[in-house]
């Protein structure tokens, strides 16, 4: 054992098959090389950059106050919380599972190959545009506006509170029921059977019948 009290000066190489202990700091001027393991039971404090060219495993939390620039792939097995604004310039791939967000404003376009599922409202300020079947189950409803479909098929009802616009033909397979008056512009044609349980009254025009069948024709004799 050799104990001094002053600097000790070694001008080349230092070899030493035991260990070091300092009761103060030690500074290196040059680089340093550990061939093994190096454990810190304390703080570590890096003015400089941290290069590693294998693998780092944190049994801890990670805390970074600055930015932090990931080269390649980023694979997190756990789940991801993100405080502040979670900005992916590239694109957003989730490959299973599920993706939580309280917010999430999209500047850019967003493509979903699988399914989408939304718990509660979904509010779109612009246009939307369905190149396949638009299927909803509890009802369809459009506030304001006008709405283009080229392709309407509806296994239940349709309600309608305001105008509807048909520019083109309408087919309807099934009873077809009105509470209120029917106004047609152009000319009716009825390949079919008409009932006006109420009557039927034309103001003007002229009306050209085939077969008239009646069953309490009457006529008021004055």
């Amino acid at each position: 054992t050799t104990t001094t009290n002053y600097a000790l000066i070694v001008s080349e190489d230092l070899s030493l098959n035991g260990r070091i202990y300092t009761s103060g700091d030690a500074s290196f001027g040059g680089a340093t090389y550990m061939a093994k393991s190096m454990s810190v039971g304390g703080s570590a404090t890096i003015s400089g950059v941290i290069r590693g060219y294998s693998d780092a495993f944190v049994s801890g939390n990670t805390t970074l106050t600055g930015n932090a620039v990931v080269s390649k792939n980023l694979t997190i097995s756990g789940n991801t919380t993100t405080a502040g604004l979670f900005t992916a310039q590239n694109g957003l791939l989730v490959s299973a599972g599920s993706f939580t967000a309280s917010s999430a404003p999209i500047l850019g376009n967003t493509t979903v190959s699988g399914n989408t599922n939304i718990s509660k409202n979904l509010n779109i300020t612009g246009n939307t545009a369905a190149n396949g079947l638009l299927t909803a189950q509890h009802g369809l409803t459009v506030s304001s506006g006008a709405t283009t479909i080229g392709s309407l098929s509806a296994s239940g009802n349709i309600n309608g509170q305001a105008d509807a616009s048909v520019s083109g033909n309408v087919l309807i397979g099934g009873n077809t029921n009105i509470s209120e008056n029917l106004t047609v512009s152009g000319l009716l044609t009825a390949q079919g059977l008409i009932t006006a349980q109420n009557g039927l009254v034309v103001s003007t025009g002229t009306t050209s019948v085939g077969d008239i069948i009646a069953s309490g024709l009457y006529r008021d004799w004055e």
